[in-house]
């Protein structure tokens, strides 16, 4: 709990900062964005390559804070899944719900309308399902997780933003590494897999959200 809190102490302090957008011209989108996504398991070296890898489609709800300083905050929700290789003759498959929170380190302006954003910061993923199966076994017998179960990692995402008046199109490439010490998981018969490495190649839309 203590590597939690350490982990989620700039969280607080960018949302604390937040407070800045109501002064000086600062803009609010909302919109989501498609992405490809590729895993791999990083502890084990006992898990087949043919199995430990795995791919799938990820959509993003995204929220995005422009700052004054034309920095912008990124946050949303999203849908991804894994499955490991057989560990003590079980597969093991987790479905999360994703919640980044992503800050501009360094941006690139390549005209008034299009720059490159460079962004880092933690994320969040509960747990929505956990599945195991045996080699045996077809399908995997999945029950939903308890309330509260998540692990945290550390996302790094670089992201081109092409403005065309309200609208704003996305496309980058997004990393997360989870932190393996940095999970909660009241239910000891549920195994987390939090020793991935994630990329996605992703394109989107979002759209100024202008108060009436």
């Amino acid at each position: 709990m203590n590597t939690i809190s350490k982990l989620l102490a700039p969280v607080i302090l960018v949302i604390t900062g937040t407070n800045a957008f109501a002064q000086g011209n600062s803009n609010f989108f909302i919109g989501a964005d498609i992405g490809y996504m590729g895993s791999i398991y990083n502890h084990s070296p006992d898990i087949p390559v043919h199995i430990n890898r795995l791919s799938s489609v990820q959509v993003n709800w995204n929220g995005v804070f422009q700052m004054p300083n034309k920095n912008i905050i990124k946050t949303g929700i999203s849908t991804y899944y894994l499955r490991s290789g057989l560990i003590n003759n079980e597969y093991h498959y987790n479905t999360y719900r994703a919640v980044p929170l992503t800050y501009s380190f360094m941006r690139f302006e390549l005209s008034k309308s299009r720059a490159i954003h460079m962004m880092a910061g933690p994320q969040i993923s509960f747990l929505n399902e956990y599945g195991s199966a045996s080699s045996s076994d077809e399908y995997f017998d999945f029950t939903s997780a308890c309330l509260g179960t998540f692990k945290v990692g550390i996302t790094t995402d670089i992201c081109l933003f092409n403005r065309h008046g309200d609208w704003v199109g996305t496309f980058g490439v997004k990393t997360t590494v989870d932190i393996p010490s940095a999970t909660l998981n009241p239910n000891q018969d549920i195994v987390i897999l939090d020793n991935y490495i994630s990329g996605v190649f992703y394109f989107g839309l979002i759209r100024e959200w202008k108060q009436s």
